[in-house]
């Protein structure tokens, strides 16, 4: 006999559905106001929170990211192929490439941080300022106690 469970309070099942339906919104938002995917803007902001000095390889960008090292390949084909990245071979190791971001990447970053903006401000709608703060820290909190795990 079939028993439905009800998975609905679940804090895993919550913050996984919050998350998938804010990255549905944003691809939605950016297949109307950008030419980058979520995907491609996920890559370019990790990239610029970097130093050039510090420029991530393909691989460690697909460890970051949770995708394959082809899905991160295809990615970066893109990426570079649109003006918005360079692949540099390292220089202690020519058969790694570094990712290092153009300047054109700026303004691109810019517009997708924008159209973030616009999301969060549809998903915090009905909240108040002290709310938001305590749902950042929050999460915070929970991205501290779940990183060294990672």
């Amino acid at each position: 006999m079939f028993m439905k469970r009800d998975f609905s309070h679940r804090f895993g099942v919550i913050l996984t559905e919050a998350g998938r339906l804010y990255g549905r919104r944003f691809d939605q938002l950016a297949r109307d106001h950008l030419t980058l995917t979520r995907a491609q803007c996920r890559a370019l902001v990790v990239l610029a929170g970097r130093p050039p000095e510090q420029a991530m390889t393909q691989a460690a960008l697909a460890e970051h990211l949770d995708v394959s090292a082809m899905a991160v390949a295809t990615l970066c084909d893109r990426l570079e192929a649109a003006g918005l990245i360079r692949r540099q071979p390292r220089a202690d190791d020519r058969r790694v490439n570094q990712l290092l971001l153009e300047p054109s990447a700026h303004q691109a970053i810019d517009a997708a941080l924008a159209l973030g903006d616009q999301v969060q401000a549809e998903a915090l709608a009905g909240f108040s300022d002290a709310e938001r703060d305590l749902l950042q820290a929050l999460l915070k909190r929970i991205q501290a106690n779940l990183g060294p795990l990672d």
